[in-house]
């Protein structure tokens, strides 16, 4: 993996999704810890993003705020970078929190989804050494809890 910039990762991807958060009336609160680089693969630290922002719109139909902050979390021998990012939607029952990561799981129509993003989500967090969790409470809203190891190159070049 490449050194990067997670909070210039984090803003991409809020700014590739611009225009649909204008038109949906959410609003962008961020609020970003001051980390170093460090070593993740970008391209699927976007996908999860992506994955889990446009869930986030679906579940604000009226508009609300999306909060995307992150922070360094020490652990036992090393530290963790998390990303929080939670949404004023409706929530997620404890039934359907059983079955989140279920692949094919969804709760839209047939057109709008296929019901693999947070099943990706979590495939491709743990093939980074990372994890994701779901905190929710019904018609408050969702924040989904992404954990990554904090590496950095030893001999970069």
């Amino acid at each position: 993996f490449t050194e990067n910039d997670l909070s210039e990762v984090i803003d991409r991807v809020l700014q590739m999704n611009e225009d649909l958060f204008k038109e949906k009336a959410i609003v962008i609160k961020r609020s970003f810890a001051d980390l170093p680089e460090f070593s993740f693969d970008k391209d699927m630290i976007i996908e999860v993003l992506e994955n889990i922002f446009l869930n986030a719109v679906d579940s604000m139909s009226g508009g609300g705020n999306l909060t995307v902050s992150t922070e360094k979390e020490a652990g036992a021998g090393q530290f963790n970078v998390i990303i929080r990012i939670q949404d004023t939607g409706g929530g997620i029952s404890d039934e359907q929190m059983e079955l989140i990561f279920e692949p094919f799981y969804t709760t839209k129509a047939a057109e709008q989804g296929t019901g693999l993003g947070l099943s990706i989500t979590k495939k491709i967090m743990e093939s980074l050494g990372g994890k994701v969790e779901i905190e929710s409470e019904v018609g408050k809203g969702a924040a989904v809890i992404l954990s990554l190891p904090y590496r950095v190159n030893q001999n970069p070049g």
